[in-house]
C-alpha cells in the first residue's frame, strides 16, 4: 500500500530494522536488487560530460551528467504533464522531463509512485518493508521505478524516474526502455539520475502551517486543504478535520488521545471494528479483502505506530475507497489518532477515462502527501518535518 512506504520508511530510519539481510528476497525488485534498479553515480569518466538542462521556463532548471553527443530538446510544457525537454542519448532509450502541477501539497515520493501507477503494472520506490531503510529519498527528491509486464508473465518495459517537487509543482525526470536493455543503459542512467544537481534549491515550507491543539500539540498540514477544528465534550479544541473542498473525501480526521499507546491500541481495534461494520452493513459499499494491520514492536523505544486500514469500494461510483486509522506516538510522548477516508489508486484499473484516471492521480499525489505530512510531524516534529524539505540534503 502506496501510503505505508514514506511512513515505514521514517520508522525504519528512526526504529530498529527487522532483521533482513543484504541479498535477502525482499531487496528485490523486478528481479534487480535494489543497487542495480536505483544506481547512482557522481563521476564524470572519460566519454561524458555535465550538461545544463533548461525545464521549460519551470522554474526547475537542473544539471546533470550524460554521455557526449547527447541532444537537448527544451520548450515550454505542453499541458498538465506536458514534456518539458527531452534528453537524447544515443542509446536506447527514451530520456524525458515533464511539468506537473497540482491544487494542493504533493510530495516527490507520493507524486513518483502515483505517476507511475498510470502507465505501469509495479512500482517501486526501492524501499523493501522487512529490509534496511534507503535514504535517498524526502519529500523533495525521490527515485522511482515501474515495470510493464508480457503476455507471458515476463518483463517487458522497464522505467527509471527522479522525481523533483516544490510542493505544487514538481518534475520527473523519466526514462523509460526494454528491460533486457538495462545492463547496457545502467552506466547511463546511474549518472543522468546520480548527477542531477538543481539550479536552485526546491523547498515546499512555505505551503505548510502549524495546527496546535489546547494541550500543546502540534502537527503540521497543508495551507490548501481546509481544517475544521473538532472540539472535546468541553468544547476545547481537541483535533481537527481536514478536506480538500469542505465535504467529501479524501477526508483526515486527527485528534489527541488522553490513553496509553496499549490503551489506544485496543481503543483502535474497537474504533476500526466499528467502521467495517458500518461498511459491511451498506448497501452501497463493497469490502476488498482483508484488513491490514501495522505496529512497531512493542518495546520500541520512544516512537510507535499502530495502524489498521480496509479497502472498500463504493458501488454507484465504482469508486476503490481506502479507510486508514493511524495510532501515533510522537517523539513527545503525545498519542495521536489519525482516521483518513480516500480513493485508492493503488486498487484502481485504469479505463479508457482519462479525467478520471488525472483526477485519480491527483487525489492520490496529495491525500498520500497530506497523510505522510501529518504522521511525520507527529512522528519527528512539524519543525523537523518541515526542514526535511530540501533537495540539497540527498545531495541534489
Amino acid at each position: 500500500m502506496q501510503r505505508l512506504f514514506g511512513l515505514v520508511l521514517l520508522m525504519a530510519m528512526l526504529v530498529a530494522p527487522l532483521g533482513a539481510r543484504a541479498g535477502d528476497d525482499v531487496d528485490r525488485f523486478f528481479g534487480l536488487s535494489r543497487e542495480q534498479l536505483f544506481s547512482a553515480a557522481t563521476d564524470v569518466p572519460e566519454g561524458y560530460e555535465r550538461r545544463d538542462v533548461r525545464a521549460g521556463g519551470s522554474g526547475f532548471d537542473f544539471s546533470t551528467i550524460v554521455p557526449r553527443g547527447t541532444a537537448l530538446v527544451e520548450s515550454e510544457p505542453q499541458g498538465q504533464g506536458g514534456v518539458s525537454a527531452a534528453i537524447l542519448v544515443p542509446m536506447k532509450v527514451q530520456i524525458s522531463v515533464r511539468h506537473i502541477s497540482f491544487n494542493a501539497y504533493a510530495d516527490a515520493m507520493a507524486i513518483g509512485q502515483a505517476y507511475m501507477r498510470l502507465s505501469y503494472d509495479q512500482v517501486s520506490n526501492g524501499f523493501a518493508p522487512e529490509g534496511p531503510a534507503a535514504t535517498v529519498n524526502n519529500p523533495a527528491f525521490a527515485l522511482v521505478a515501474g515495470v510493464r509486464k508480457l503476455d507471458d508473465g515476463r518483463y517487458g518495459r522497464l522505467a527509471r524516474a527522479a522525481v523533483i517537487s516544490r510542493g505544487d509543482h514538481a518534475i520527473v525526470v523519466l526514462a523509460e526502455f526494454d528491460y533486457a536493455d538495462y545492463t547496457d543503459l545502467m552506466p547511463v542512467l546511474s549518472r543522468l539520475f546520480g548527477g542531477i544537481r538543481m539550479q536552485e534549491d526546491m523547498s515546499a515550507r512555505a505551503q505548510f502551517r502549524v495546527i496546535r491543539t489546547e494541550d500543546g500539540g502540534k502537527v503540521a498540514i497543508p495551507k490548501r486543504w481546509q481544517v475544521e477544528m473538532l472540539p472535546d465534550q468541553d468544547g476545547g479544541p481537541v483535533g481537527f478535520r481536514l478536506t480538500t473542498n469542505g465535504s467529501g473525501y479524501p477526508e483526515f480526521k486527527v485528534s489527541r488521545l488522553s490513553l496509553g499507546m496499549e490503551e489506544a491500541r485496543q481503543h483502535a481495534d474497537k474504533l476500526m471494528d466499528e467502521a467495517i461494520a458500518s461498511l459491511k452493513a451498506s448497501s452501497g459499499v463493497k469490502l476488498t479483502g482483508e484488513g491490514k494491520r501495522l505496529m512497531t514492536p512493542r518495546d520500541a523505544p520512544g516512537l510507535g505506530l499502530y495502524q489498521l486500514s480496509q479497502r472498500w469500494i463504493a458501488v454507484e461510483q465504482d469508486m476503490p475507497m481506502l479507510t486508514v486509522l493511524q495510532i501515533l506516538r510522537g517523539g513527545d510522548g503525545r498519542i495521536w489518532q489519525v482516521l483518513e477516508v480516500s480513493p485508492d489508486q493503488s486498487s484502481y484499473t485504469p479505463s479508457g477515462d482519462a479525467d478520471m484516471k488525472g483526477r485519480m492521480f491527483h487525489w492520490s499525489a496529495t491525500s498520500v502527501s497530506a497523510a505522510a505530512a501529518i504522521s511525520q510531524s507527529i512522528l519527528r516534529g512539524p519543525e523537523a518535518f518541515i526542514d526535511n524539505h530540501s533537495v540539497r540534503k540527498v545531495g541534489h
